[in-house]
Order: C-alpha cells, then sequence, then structure tokens
C-alpha cells in the first residue's frame, strides 16, 4: 500500500473535526489563525494537508514542488511550512537548509512530513533545521496538535 493509501484508509472526517468550543484554546478566533505552506508532490496528500490545516483555521498556501514553494517563501508572510523530503526538482533537506540560511525566513518554523521514517532522515531533518518530524502515514489530530505546539513555541521565541 503507497503512503497516500494508507493516510486515507486511516482518515476520517471525526478526527479532523473542529475543536470542541474551549476558552482557553480557541483555534478558530484570528488571533490563532496561522499562514501555512504545504511542499507536497502528491495531489491526494497535499489537499489532505490543506484540509486538516484549514479545519483546524489555518490560511493555507500550497506548493507541488521547490519552485512553487521558493516563489511562495518570497512572497512572504508565512508562519510555518510542511516540508516533504522526496520531491521532483530536489530534496526536502536541501531546501530547509536554504530557508535557515535566508535571512528574512530563517526563523520560520519547519515540519517535515515524509514517508523517510529511518533514524538517520529523522536525524538528517532536525539537525538541518526542522522544527518538528512526522512520519507518513500520520494521524490528522497527531498533526494538528504538533503543527499548534510548534506554532506556540515560534510565537513565544524573540524576534
Amino acid at each position: 500500500m503507497c503512503a497516500t493509501s494508507s493516510i486515507l484508509a486511516k482518515w476520517t472526517p471525526v478526527e479532523t473535526a473542529p475543536p470542541k468550543a474551549d476558552p482557553l484554546h480557541n483555534h478558530s478566533d484570528k488571533a490563532s489563525m496561522a499562514k501555512l505552506l504545504t511542499v507536497e508532490d502528491e495531489t491526494a496528500i497535499r489537499e489532505l494537508l490543506a484540509f486538516i490545516c484549514e479545519t483546524d483555521g489555518h490560511e493555507v498556501v500550497k506548493a507541488a514542488n521547490l519552485a512553487e514553494a521558493r516563489v511562495a517563501l518570497r512572497s512572504g508572510g508565512l508562519d510555518l511550512i510542511l516540508l516533504d523530503v522526496m520531491l521532483p526538482d530536489g530534496s526536502g533537506f536541501d531546501f530547509l537548509r536554504e530557508v535557515r540560511a535566508d535571512g528574512d525566513n530563517a526563523s520560520v518554523p519547519v515540519v517535515m512530513i515524509t514517508a523517510r521514517g529511518d533514524e538517520a532522515d529523522r536525524v538528517e531533518g532536525l539537525d538541518a533545521g526542522a522544527d518538528d518530524y512526522v512520519v507518513k502515514p500520520f494521524m490528522p489530530r497527531e498533526l494538528t496538535a504538533r503543527i499548534r505546539a510548534v506554532l506556540r513555541r515560534a510565537s513565544a521565541r524573540p524576534r
């Protein structure tokens, strides 16, 4: 079973239902809305990531390859990047290093989302500057929790 099929087989709309009203964690207000870039070449996974993030109250910019990701990065205003490793026009690890070397975007949090789950790959991603590393197939509720955690940590950092 390919990564896309296995993710879609485990996914149900109930898992991505908006959080119940919680005055301490209102994810749908404008203050908690973040602008996310998803860089994923597989259309089904890219659309699933967008749906999950939009359901959690975020604005999503989608890129199918690194060329599109670079355009989105230059446009600015990104709060977080969800980045695949294996892309048709290069390595997500190399793009992550580009982001970290870019003065304007070096502090944008990056969550790697990839089928490459070996220890060496996870270590390479984290050492390259990833703020988190999620292996496909992923569970939507865990992914949204990880995104919120990374955004909380990023907002606590001095700029």
